[in-house]
């Protein structure tokens, strides 16, 4: 058939077609003629009517007439759509042009094969009445509208339970509470927090209340969204939406780093803790925890196997990661065989940088044991208060004469791996070292506690009265305050490497300066301790015999105050700044790399491009040729929005660049302060995970699954994406997994 002759035939179709629409009777005329057939016949019962003859006709007639009329119009109806159908069979019967529709005479019963259906679908009698019906239905309305309004109600009524159900799941799992205990009852008070928190908030929501009422305790069979299963589907949807967005902006920042720690959890199984870090759109750095790894070993190259696992499952490029940072173990920090050692020969550019807060502790640790004044000190204070909180009377005794005075505080444990909890410790001893001295008086002149409990005491009270003891205190006391200020400063997220190297500067600074104050404190230990005299002066000195090569008279003899100043204050003091500046250097050999950057009002020309040179060797593949004429071109747009040198720091930099939007200007600083600020200057954000941890995995809820685990750790750590999470799509999406119709 050609062209021209199957374009008549199908305008002829469309022809017939449009005539047998207009021909049907619409449903409103269809009504409007029945009420004007009953109109004519009530009046015709009180009436006869005429015709063109003038002979009278009955009602009946009238009837009958309008009847057959309607016969007669279906019976054309129906032929002109027989003959329309076979005319469509006759086309498709050349071969030409051959629409499949499940309406064709030639019949169709295979419903399982869904081609076929498809086929009906794509027919173009199928979508040309697929386009009447919905005109049709807008004009006149649907014969299923009044269910579709009801299928409406009830979907609104079932997004409003599921909308509660997920407030109340978000509430819980941002504060790391328990869902569920012995019983899913309303009404039960062993129900949990999960359906208690629902009890609470139907005192003052009718709707939850009247659903409660009607569903709450449902029999098998019934529905009411209220069920555990429910429950840990809609966590793991929440979890999957928000992990979606935290990697989709970890791709748009490009760059991050990232930080692992492990700790082992209540049921006895190590738990591998990922971070990363990157740069938000504003410019400001995060760090966001991904998840727990359960691990078994420590070996490296097992930690390095997880590490890799996470960023293949996450589909994050090793090759975007420009730092890492671990705690100072040999396994993590290794040089060669270490963690940061083996992501160095996948990714040179990761720089590895080494926990600050962790350093700034093992600088601590080392000072505590450089002398045996020191070990020994440390192990009163401890001693102080196992011996006082062993038993309830006697922390009664020391509560009572503590907690009435003013800026006295009750004795503190120490902690090997938190160094602050030591400074809570020399603070508290020296604001009540009156108070713990007299509580440990009256504890060994009791006469109703045993000779051993007398006997300790009086040791511990002995020890108060010890002017060296009072000097170690005071020392310690300021040495440790400084150092739980600059570990507190080492922890936030937005500190950058050149405050840090300049925070244990300045604490160096600190300790060489104490060298010269040992007057002062011996002065404050007089004071607190009441004694004037060092016990090393009344002590037998000891006479060593002399080799036959020595000159007896060549031993120098130290009295109390010389011995104290130079065999322990000194020691302890120089040993603190050794380590500081050991330590230190990891940080200062990172930051040569950038911190021109922070320095770049006071810099030349021919030093900037000096720097940038160096700096686009090393980043080759990121940076630009014309790196340092746009590092020049910032300085001068730096000078110019006025800014000074103690105003600038590479976030503040990048926020501007950000805030007015002038990216497109310069591009490579843009990248340049990305990649600095990935950098981790401490690993307090694993620390804070593994608090998360025990509060969400704790000894009754010790069967936890691992996806479940890291799901709500993962809204407890971030918390604050949350309410990111749109209530609306998991809903349509817990819809959609839930729908039980079929699509062809």
């Amino acid at each position: 058939m050609s062209g021209a002759k199957r374009r008549k035939l199908t305008k002829e179709k469309e022809e017939k077609e449009s005539l047998i629409t207009q021909k049907i009777p619409r449903i409103d005329t269809f009504f409007i003629n029945r009420e004007t057939v009953q109109e004519t016949a009530q009046t015709s019962s009180s009436a006869t009517t005429e015709d063109s003859t003038g002979e009278q006709i009955s009602r009946l007639q009238v009837e009958s007439i309008v009847e057959n009329e309607k016969e007669a119009e279906e019976e054309e109806i129906i032929d002109e759509v027989t003959n329309s159908v076979t005319s469509a069979a006759e086309t498709r019967a050349d071969g030409h042009d051959r629409d499949f529709s499940l309406t064709d005479p030639e019949g169709f019963n295979d419903w399982k094969n869904d081609v076929r259906i498809a086929e009906h679908e794509r027919s173009l009698g199928h979508r040309e009445n697929t386009q009447k019906h919905v005109l049709r239905g807008n004009l006149l309305g649907k014969i299923d509208s009044k269910l579709h309004v009801q299928y409406i109600q009830e979907c609104n009524y079932w997004r409003q339970v599921l909308t509660r159900v997920i407030i109340a799941i978000k509430f819980l799992a941002t504060r790391g509470l328990a869902f569920r205990e012995t019983e899913e009852k309303f009404g039960s008070v062993s129900n949990g927090n999960y359906l208690g928190i629902r009890e609470v908030m139907a005192r003052n929501d009718p709707f939850l209340q009247n659903h409660i009422d009607r569903f709450g305790n449902p029999e098998k069979g019934n529905v009411s969204y209220f069920s555990k299963d429910i429950c840990e589907e809609f966590i793991a949807m929440i979890y999957v939406d928000l992990l979606k967005k935290l990697i989709s902006d970890v791709k748009a920042s490009k760059y991050y780093a990232i930080s692992v720690d492990s700790t082992p959890d209540i049921s006895h199984s190590d738990q591998l803790t990922f971070i990363i870090r990157y740069v938000c759109k504003n410019g400001e750095p995060v760090e966001r925890f991904l998840q727990f790894i359960p691990i078994e070993g420590h070996h490296a190259s097992e930690i390095e196997q997880a590490i890799m696992q996470v960023l293949f499952n996450k589909d994050i490029d090793i090759k975007d990661c420009r730092g890492q940072s671990y705690d100072n173990a040999s396994n993590m920090s290794g040089c060669y065989g270490g963690v940061q050692a083996k992501i160095i020969e996948r990714n040179p550019l990761a720089i590895y940088v080494p926990c600050a807060a962790h350093s700034l502790n093992l600088v601590g640790q080392a000072a505590a044991d450089c002398c045996s004044r020191a070990t020994r000190f440390f192990m009163f204070v401890q001693h102080v208060y196992t011996f006082l909180s062993a038993a309830t009377s006697r922390w009664g005794q020391i509560k009572s004469k503590v907690e009435n005075q003013p800026g006295m505080l009750l004795p503190k444990s120490l902690s090997g791996t938190r160094w602050s909890a030591r400074a809570e410790a020399c603070r508290a001893l020296v604001r009540s070292w009156e108070s713990l001295r007299d509580a440990l008086d009256d504890i060994a002149e009791n006469g109703s506690e045993k000779p051993s409990t007398k006997a300790e005491a009086e040791g511990l009270s002995q020890q108060f009265g010890l002017l060296e003891t009072a000097i170690m205190a005071v020392t310690w006391s300021d040495i440790l305050e400084r150092f739980e200020k600059t570990n507190k400063s080492l922890q936030r997220v937005n500190i950058d490497l050149t405050t840090l190297v300049q925070l244990y500067d300045a604490l160096q600074a600190f300790v060489v300066g104490l060298r010269d104050r040992f007057d002062d404190y011996e002065e404050k230990a007089k004071e607190l301790s009441q004694c004037n005299e060092y016990a090393h002066e009344n002590q037998r000195r000891r006479r060593r015999t002399a080799r036959f090569d020595e000159v007896s008279g060549n031993e120098a003899i130290l009295d109390g105050k010389q011995n104290m100043r130079i065999k322990t204050f000194l020691v302890i003091l120089d040993r603190l700044s050794s380590e500081l500046e050991k330590r230190s250097l990891a940080y200062k050999n990172v930051n040569a790399r950038f911190g021109f950057l922070s320095r770049l009002p006071s810099l030349t020309d021919a030093e900037i491009i000096t720097q940038c040179e160096d700096l686009r060797t090393t980043y080759s593949t990121d940076l630009d040729n014309d790196f340092g004429e746009e590092c020049i071109h910032f300085r001068n747009f730096i000078r110019e929005i006025r800014l000074t040198e103690d105003e600038i720091n590479i976030g503040k930099c990048l926020m501007i660049i950000r805030e007015k939007n002038i990216v497109a200007t310069f591009p490579n600083m843009d990248i340049v302060f990305r990649m600095y600020l990935t950098l981790f200057s401490s690993n307090a954000t694993g620390e804070r995970s593994f608090s998360t941890l025990k509060r969400v995995k704790y000894y009754l809820r010790n069967t936890m699954g691992q996806n479940r685990l890291s799901s709500l750790a993962f809204l407890s750590s971030n918390s604050e994406l949350v309410d990111m999470a749109e209530t609306d799509a998991i809903i349509d999406k817990f819809a959609r997994l839930k729908a039980r119709k079929r699509t062809f």
